[in-house]
């Protein structure tokens, strides 16, 4: 079986990863398509991101986000054979890349928010796949790469490795389901062999003339129905209890596969759902997927402070620790969880009550000049003044006033800002 390995070969000798694709125009199309996944009234053209990103990743970067785009493309072209191929090209970049590869090492959300990126829409197509007997040796090797580059990722990220679960969990079920099928068919055809006929030679039957026995006396009494009953009785009632131990024994394995399932893929939204199931849950459940649900939560809430969107859910964030705590009050992790999302929400309150006393300040000595001094130029500079500080000022007039309005038009300048902020980002 042989796997495309164009991901593995270096740009050139000086440049072994090439350029950042954000100068591309190649990425630029690339993201452009992909960008439509999020429209009803555009469709992506998965041959133009197959070959776009092939491209780059021959030619011009060895960048990771590209990886990803050609292994869902490569899906959606070739089926269960581009797929394979997607994540061999995949496990190249991070094993032989890693440190030199596009987006740099040191934006770790941007190359997680690209595996997870992948993750989710490689499994959309691969759920309508059709799949055969023959194909067993691809969805094996299949299997193996989703290990690899998990095993790569968790060496590098620790508990915050984006997960492949998804791939890998249809992998297994392909595999199990062909085995099935071939253990049934090799029943059948045993089942269709003739059975060997031994050859038969002239019998002669040499035994003596029986004897006159006497006749054999049978005993024609019948035993008791009540005995007979009774124990029918009691094997009814003990596989009866069987049945209800097997059944509670699934149905407690099956509990704790699916929410295992779930937290693999949730986001903090969907944690505030689960942690108050699990008040119903027996004890049993709740521990086996203690360490899942914790990991989980604390990669949500990680870093927090950069991340405008989790600023957001701050009051989510806090609701799903507080959750956490009161599940598992003897996990020191999840105290230590709650501890430092509450300090570090008190820094920011102490920051910001810094940066408005500064702000303050320099007003205050903006108005003194211009009270004392009449020179145009200082006039000019208090008239600036206020354009200098308008997030700070509008907060301050939002807050004096504490009206929906005013608040609307503090968040639309704060959203200004984390516009242009996302500008920047886009271009490293």
């Amino acid at each position: 079986m042989n796997l495309p390995d164009f991901a593995r070969r270096p740009i050139s000798q000086n440049l072994p990863c090439g350029v950042n694709p954000n100068v591309l125009d190649g990425f630029s199309e690339i993201k452009r398509q992909v960008n439509k996944l999020s429209t009803v009234t555009s469709k992506i053209s998965w041959k133009k991101v197959h070959s776009l990103s092939k491209n780059i990743l021959l030619n011009e970067s060895k960048d990771i986000r590209c990886a990803c785009y050609y292994t869902v493309s490569a899906t959606h072209i070739d089926g269960l054979k581009g797929l394979v191929g997607g994540l061999n090209a995949l496990l190249d970049v991070c094993v032989i890349y890693w440190h030199s590869a596009y987006p740099e090492e040191s934006k770790s959300t941007a190359r997680i928010g690209s595996i997870e990126w992948l993750t989710e829409h490689a499994v959309r197509k691969q759920k309508t796949l059709k799949i055969t007997p023959s194909d067993l040796p691809l969805i094996e090797a299949g299997h193996e790469l989703t290990l690899k580059i998990e095993e790569e990722l968790r060496s590098h990220y620790g508990i915050k490795t984006p997960s492949l679960g998804g791939i890998r969990r249809i992998f297994s079920q392909w595999i199990e389901e062909i085995q099935i099928q071939e253990e049934k068919a090799h029943q059948v055809k045993n089942k269709q062999k003739p059975k060997p006929v031994e050859p038969q030679g002239i019998s002669v039957n040499v035994s003596m003339p029986p004897r006159n026995k006497p006749p054999i006396k049978i005993d024609t009494a019948v035993a008791p129905e009540g005995n007979s009953k009774a124990l029918i009785t009691i094997l009814i009632i003990l596989g009866f209890f069987l049945c209800l131990l097997f059944a509670h024994f699934f149905y407690s394995d099956n509990q704790k596969r699916t929410l295992r399932e779930q937290i693999e893929t949730a986001d903090i939204h969907d944690i505030v759902q689960i942690l108050p199931a699990l008040e119903h849950k027996d004890e049993s459940i709740k521990q086996s997927i203690k360490s899942e649900v914790i990991q989980r939560t604390r990669w949500l809430i990680s870093d927090w402070e950069l991340d405008p969107i989790k600023v957001n859910q701050l009051n989510t964030l806090n609701l799903a620790v507080q959750q956490l705590q009161e599940i598992y009050p003897d996990s020191a992790a999840a105290t230590n969880m709650k501890e430092k999302l509450t300090l570090q929400t008190e820094e920011f309150d102490r920051e910001y009550k810094r940066i408005n006393r500064q702000f303050l300040k320099s007003r205050t000595v903006f108005a003194n000049a211009k009270s004392q001094e009449k020179d145009s130029a200082i006039i000019k500079a208090y008239d600036y003044s206020n354009s200098l500080f308008p997030l700070l000022g509008r907060i301050e007039y939002a807050e004096k006033q504490t009206t929906s309005a005013e608040i609307d038009r503090t968040q639309r300048l704060l959203n200004i800002y984390q516009h242009k902020i996302n500008t920047l980002k886009e271009k490293f």
